[in-house]
């Protein structure tokens, strides 16, 4: 990995503080027990993973999967000494490698599976690690806000088309297709709900850094001209608040 790598690993860590916040939620709904192994699709840089193995701790594992190995560094080097059960893999959740088949009670996924363009393949791939009656527990981002629209033109042209490149990498699907999916791919839903989600930074700069962090550099502040920069500015002396839609199910496999 490139040291541009490793810099967006860090940011992200320093500045997913909203992410964290809703991952903490979903970890309550998720409930998982002590002995349970644990499936975490799209881990980052392990905080919710510390969660998982905390809970399912002492005779559970938590597999923590993510194809960022910069952001697994970050993960692995953040575990204390009395954390001995999380197994780090390097991997999508298309092709889950380092799992066997039928030995997960929980699969847990925050804000992930919108930056997956074939669900299908992911969800049969958590499928094929769940036991029957194993639940799927995850949230992500259902939709395009109104806000980042705004935020997108103001920004101008030269950064509309990263923009735009940007939002056709996170493939939002709507409740419908959602409960298609879960169907074809041996999953009964036991609760689904889409809803409001509220992202409040504190200044310009720190948006910047979690967007920059967020995408993985597509998006960088110095692509703004000086034009634009002051646009943006004006449009944003204090807080960003951004407004989303936010998906959230709870599936069992049958």
């Amino acid at each position: 990995m490139s040291k541009e790598s490793s810099h967006y690993a860090q940011q992200y860590a320093e500045h997913n503080d909203w992410q964290l916040e809703r991952g903490k939620r979903l970890l309550a709904v998720a409930n998982p027990k002590e002995g349970q192994s644990v499936l975490d699709v799209g881990c980052g840089t392990g905080e919710l993973s510390l969660g998982l193995a905390r809970a399912v701790s002492p005779t559970g594992k938590v597999f923590a999967l993510d194809p960022d190995g910069e952001r697994l560094k970050i993960a692995r080097a953040s575990v204390p000494p009395e954390i001995d059960n999380i197994i780090f893999l390097e991997e999508g959740a298309e092709e889950i490698k380092g799992v066997e088949s039928a030995s997960v009670d929980l699969a847990f996924s925050n804000y992930v599976l919108h930056w997956i363009a074939d669900k299908g393949k992911a969800l049969r791939e958590i499928a094929r690690c769940l036991r029957t009656d194993g639940r799927l527990v995850m949230e992500c981002v259902a939709g395009w806000s109104l806000e980042a629209e705004r935020i997108t033109t103001t920004m101008g042209k030269n950064v509309e088309e990263i923009m735009l490149a940007i939002r056709d990498r996170q493939h939002f699907i709507d409740q419908d297709q959602w409960m298609r999916l879960f169907h074809e791919h041996g999953f009964t839903v036991e609760h689904i709900e889409t809803f409001d989600v509220r992202l409040e930074f504190m200044n310009l700069a720190t948006f910047h850094d979690w967007f920059e962090a967020s995408t993985h550099g597509l998006f960088r502040r110095e692509m703004l001209t000086d034009d634009s920069m002051r646009r943006v500015r004006e449009e944003y002396p204090g807080k960003v608040v951004h407004d989303m839609q936010a998906f959230q199910a709870v599936v069992q496999k049958r």
